[in-house]
């Protein structure tokens, strides 16, 4: 998958299916949160400064944790 990814070293991490069909991964490297959409796009959205997840996780309702 990183190959894939804007940046081949961002060190994907936790890739879960979202209720929505999407993947969510965190991407270690690049301090980002990832959605891979149904359609094969591509997000990425920048994580907080503070902390650093090292994975991600759905709850019942299908939120991200």
């Amino acid at each position: 998958m990183s190959s894939d990814l804007p940046n081949a070293g961002s060190l994907p991490n936790g890739i879960v299916a979202g209720a929505d069909g999407n993947m969510w991964f965190i991407e270690l490297a690049s301090h980002k949160l990832g959605r891979l959409s149904l359609d094969g796009g591509l997000s990425e959205y920048p994580l907080p400064a503070i902390g650093a997840p090292l994975s991600i996780a759905s709850d019942l309702s299908g939120a991200h944790t």
